[in-house]
């Protein structure tokens, strides 16, 4: 009796889908539009000059035999927050591979042992200028016995510091903290004698304090005989930024003596160029399955959902250009500069600057490419609509995002995966937000739309500045649970309300006119999320193991990689599939997983058995007009209190 049951519900959902699919306005799905995509992704790919691994060089130094380098460079770099390839060669070699356009920079930092350098200033006059003006003076030849260093006097000001060659010393530091504010490094360190020499015959004579070949400031030299030395870094409000860029540097382990031996270009690198380009479309794409399963009564065209995913990635060329504008017109419109260095005094400006110049321009993008096109198609009919196109755009715009990101810098495991894993899902949860809305305004014309959108506009703000500044990275990540949980609420409120007919408008009943029954297994529904979440954390686990072992990303981590994310995405289809929904009853009629059923259309309805897992499973088939709807599953006392509110409002 039992398998005749499950037979019969299996033709029942069978007969639901084929039901569904002919009540949805379906096309082919446009090859052609996909292609387009792949296209704009090679264009922006190359808006930042090149891919990265096609344009790199090979710098090899030669260390001490008895020394292990290769961590130490490693910490060096990080601290700059340059990601780079970096491996012995050898006992008494070491070899960086990195962007030929940070290959400077890289040098500049590794012939740097420690410490800081203490130069007199020969005049304090210089030349004042913008930052290209200044850098461009530096390069001309200097006099035999000086050296010249910018020195920052603004935002974009800078100018130049001419210096007496050799320094008066390099000391190193005993202790070093933070002061003024932000502002100033409160340093300890023992004076050399020939700054004693000078402070005695000339206390009130300028002294140059470097960090490798950057000018940090210039400080009398009386001042820098005191048991503890203040080294301010200016007043203006990009001062806190250069603080803590200084302070990460002068903490990162000294350096032995590194001699650069040969710098050759590498050998293009497509495999990784590929990777970047490749593994963000596939992360998103994943996510897309995940998301569109939701709407598993009658599904979306994947055409409508394709094309809203490539306009959403469109949107990012936009938006970088609106951001950068932004950025490069005043400090305050910075965001990086507005977190004040990352200290918890910059947490309001930061929120501020990331709402108004992140939130507001990404958010409105992805809004654009759904009101612009998906809300005005026939298709766009269920309230649950807005969500799966609010969702698509998002994975689209993450995708290319990810893409320009990944092609631009160098992959590292941990990176990969943190970003899959966080961005990819923020941008969806943000986004959902304002699609519920759009959603909702079918069955409730007042819904207030840009409430939502300025509520996922300060959501976005607020996930990227918590993420900014230090120690509080922990509050991102319950936000994100926070979202999270927003996310499902507003999908089962979505679900509530089945399609309105093209070119009309239904008014939503008021809830106190429904009844509501939790469709789903709580506890399923728990366990699935759960081995998202192992899943996930095993990813960032495994990557940031990769980093710690100083591997690089191959063919054992994508691997690997590779079954931990097919793991996930099975967890994920469990929690597509588990989600618990609301069987929506009222004098109109029965609606579930946003399909809806009058009652003069409903011919018949009970209950069937099935076998589950954990429990034993039941459904409620509906025999409609339009062929069988099959509600669950659920657990047998829940089917049978379903058939008893059915038959108490189908009495009245």
């Amino acid at each position: 009796m039992r398998r005749a049951c499950d037979v019969y519900v299996g033709e029942a959902r069978r007969s639901t889908r084929e039901v569904c699919s002919i009540s949805r306005y379906h096309r082919p799905v446009a090859g052609w539009r996909f292609l387009l995509f792949v296209v704009v992704v090679g264009l922006l790919a190359g808006c930042s000059g090149h891919i990265v691994g096609t344009h790199d060089k090979r710098l090899d130094y030669d260390v001490p035999s008895e020394t292990s380098a290769v961590s130490l460079v490693r910490s060096r770099l990080l601290a700059a927050q340059i990601l780079a390839d970096v491996e012995a060669i050898g006992n008494a070699r070491v070899r960086v591979t990195v962007d030929e356009d940070l290959a400077d920079t890289v040098d500049d930092l590794l012939r740097w042992p420690g410490g800081l350098s203490l130069y007199r200033v020969e005049s304090e006059d210089g030349v004042e200028g913008s930052a290209s003006e200044v850098r461009a003076r530096l390069r001309q030849p200097q006099p035999s016995g000086q050296r010249a260093f910018a020195e920052m006097l603004g935002w974009d000001r800078m100018r130049t510091r001419l210096v007496s060659a050799p320094p008066l010393g390099t000391v190193a530091l005993q202790r070093l903290e933070t002061c003024c504010s932000g502002r100033g490094l409160r340093v300890v360190f023992r004076a050399p004698e020939p700054l004693l020499k000078l402070a005695r015959a000339h206390p009130d004579a300028l002294v140059a304090v470097v960090r490798g070949g950057t000018l940090l400031a210039t400080v009398p030299a009386e001042a820098l005989t005191r048991p503890v030395v203040t080294v301010p870094f200016g007043r203006d409000i990009a001062s806190f930024t250069r603080v803590a860029r200084a302070k990460r540097l002068l903490q990162s382990p000294c350096l032995p003596s590194l001699t650069l031996v040969a710098v050759e270009t590498a050998p293009a690198r497509w495999g990784l160029a590929c990777l970047g380009v490749l593994l963000p479309l596939a992360v998103s794409l994943g996510w897309l399955v995940f998301v569109r399963r939701f709407d598993r009564a009658r599904p979306e065209p994947r055409s409508l959902v394709l094309v809203t995913f490539v306009l959403g990635g469109i949107g990012v060329v936009f938006a970088a250009w609106i951001e950068r504008s932004l950025q490069e017109l005043s400090p305050y419109t910075s965001p990086s500069t507005m977190t004040l260095g990352g200290q918890l005094l910059g947490l309001p400006s930061a929120l501020v600057s990331y709402t108004l110049v992140v939130g507001l321009v990404e958010e409105g993008a992805k809004f654009l490419a759904v009101w612009g096109f998906a809300r005005r198609r026939k298709e766009f009919d269920e309230p649950v609509d807005g969500i799966v196109y609010a969702s698509a755009a998002a994975l689209g715009f993450a995708a290319v995002e990810n893409m320009l990101y990944f092609s631009g810098t160098r992959l590292a495991g941990s990176v990969v995966a943190a970003r899959a894993l966080t961005s990819v899902p923020a941008h969806v949860f943000f986004s959902s937000l304002w699609g519920y809305a759009l959603g909702k305004s079918l069955v409730s014309p007042r819904t207030n739309v840009l409430g939502f959108f300025a509520l996922a506009v300060v959501s976005h703000g607020a996930f990227n500045t918590l993420l900014s500044i230090d120690g509080l990275a922990l509050g991102a990540s319950l936000l994100m649970l926070v979202l999270g949980w927003c996310f499902l609420v507003l999908l089962r409120r979505a679900l509530r309300h089945g399609a309105v007919p093209p070119g009309e408008s239904a008014e939503a009943p008021e809830s106190g006119a429904r009844a509501f029954v939790r469709i789903g297994s709580a506890t399923r529904f728990a366990m699935a999320s759960v081995a998202m979440l192992v899943c996930g954390f095993a990813l960032v686990t495994l990557g940031t193991a990769y980093e710690l072992l100083q591997r690089r990303v191959g063919l054992v981590f994508i691997g690997a990689s590779s079954v931990l994310v097919a793991l996930f995405g099975l967890a994920a289809r469990a929690v597509a599939l588990a989600l618990p929904l609301d069987l929506a009853v009222d004098t109109n009629g029965v609606t579930f997983a946003g399909v809806a059923c009058r009652w003069e259309a409903i011919r018949d309805y009970e209950p069937a058995l099935g076998k589950g897992i954990l429990a034993p499973r039941a459904w409620v088939v509906l025999h409609t007009d339009g062929g069988a709807l099959t509600i669950g599953p659920m657990a047998a006392e829940t089917c049978f209190r379903v058939v008893e509110t059915l038959d108490t409002h189908r009495r009245r």
